[in-house]
């Protein structure tokens, strides 16, 4: 330790964790491998979502300075995505509000691959499941 202040290498610099992941957002300036004091990164909201506070967050005294939110339109979705040889649990409606959700099963012999739940959010709804027959499964 006393090497470090000695003149002959200069004090280690304070590291942070890997930022954190902000949902509806991606890291468009900054991502690395490891993270000092003073590293910067900047979030992108995805399209359709507004950044709620700061874009660029810090790495200051081994953790990062607040980071922001994205949020949405609250824009309603029709109706759900229809997936081959699956249908949803529940009976269709027009239209679904922000946030709500709809689960999906496959019919007998075939196997759900993916998340079950597909999400309305601003008017798009999340990636639905594929119904896999025993042919395709490896």
């Amino acid at each position: 330790y006393k090497k470090y202040w000695n003149g002959i290498l200069p004090p280690p610099k304070k590291r942070c964790p890997h930022p954190p992941d902000i949902d509806l957002a991606e890291i468009v300036r900054g991502e690395k491998a490891e993270y000092q004091e003073g590293d910067v990164v900047q979030y992108r909201c995805y399209p359709g979502y507004t950044l709620v506070g700061p874009e660029k967050i810090t790495c200051s005294g081994e953790k990062w300075t607040p980071p922001p939110k994205c949020l949405g339109t609250g824009e309603k979705c029709g109706r759900p995505p229809t997936i081959e040889n699956g249908d949803i649990t529940t009976f269709s409606l027009k239209e679904y509000a922000f946030g709500s959700s709809v689960e999906y099963r496959c019919q007998h012999y075939y196997i759900i691959e993916g998340e079950r739940k597909s999400y309305c959010y601003n008017g798009i709804w999340t990636k639905a499941p594929v119904c896999l027959g025993k042919k395709n499964i490896q």
